[in-house]
């Protein structure tokens, strides 16, 4: 834009000079104001017609450039804070011995996969609201929201079962609960990650921009949680050398 403006100038000053000398001329002699005229008539011409192009350029350079400043500016305001929500849901299951106890949740336990079931388990998802263009050409608010379910055992008939089961019972319930919100800290410590990521996402042009940002960050950590949580109960044979185990 300097250099435009700088050749601006320049042309400017050549056709005052220009003017300047053939009104000199003109006040000398008639003929010889006519002839410079003819003679200077095509470079006053190409001057100006320079001059309305590149003034013609410049605003639409301009006009160009409020374009970009206008897509920077756009903003996905974020809420501040990871929002959390975890719950605890039950299965029931009834029994006298620990064998008994075991074959219910082997049978009623959640699915695990199609031909498996676990006897607890800690269910997760991450999610992020999508932004929508508001009507002043922003972006509404995002949030990310993280949910975790754990889904535990409930022994129904507990007051029924001899002292030294119920002992057992108490025993293991909390270390199999704390396997599973074991799983859950993995979750919410790779979420909070995951937030401050797409909290600091740059050079969006827009509202889908955006979200188009979000979604390989998403698949990324949700591969992470994945192989985090396989690891944890790989190493403690799902809970068995933690002492997660019902005899």
């Amino acid at each position: 834009m300097k250099n435009i403006n700088s050749k601006l100038k320049n042309d400017k000053s050549f056709l005052i000079v220009l003017i300047i000398v053939l009104l000199i001329i003109c006040t000398l002699t008639f003929s010889g104001c006519a002839f410079l005229a003819w003679k200077a008539y095509p470079t006053i011409y190409i001057l100006l017609m320079n001059r309305n192009s590149t003034s013609k350029n410049l605003n639409y350079n301009t006009e160009t450039d409020n374009k970009i400043e206008k897509q920077e500016t756009v903003f996905v305001p974020i809420k501040e804070e990871l929002k959390v929500q975890e719950k605890t849901t039950y299965y029931d299951i009834s029994g006298l011995t620990s064998e008994e106890l075991n074959q219910q949740m082997q049978t009623l336990g959640p699915e695990w996969t199609s031909t498996e079931r676990v006897y607890a388990m800690a269910n997760y998802s991450i999610n992020w609201s999508l932004p929508l263009k508001t009507n002043d050409g922003g972006c509404t608010e995002t949030e990310v929201e993280t949910k975790i379910e754990y889904i535990m055992p409930r022994w129904i008939n507990y007051e029924e079962a001899s002292l030294d089961m119920q002992q057992k019972w108490d025993n293991y319930y909390p270390l199999l609960l704390k396997h599973e919100e074991t799983h859950g800290k993995i979750v919410k410590e790779e979420a909070e990650k995951y937030f401050e990521e797409i909290k600091n996402i740059k050079d969006y042009t827009s509202c889908q921009d955006f979200d188009d940002k979000v979604y390989p960050i998403h698949e990324k950590y949700l591969l992470k949680i994945g192989e985090l949580n396989d690891n944890y109960d790989n190493e403690t044979n799902h809970g068995v050398t933690e002492g997660v185990v019902l005899y």
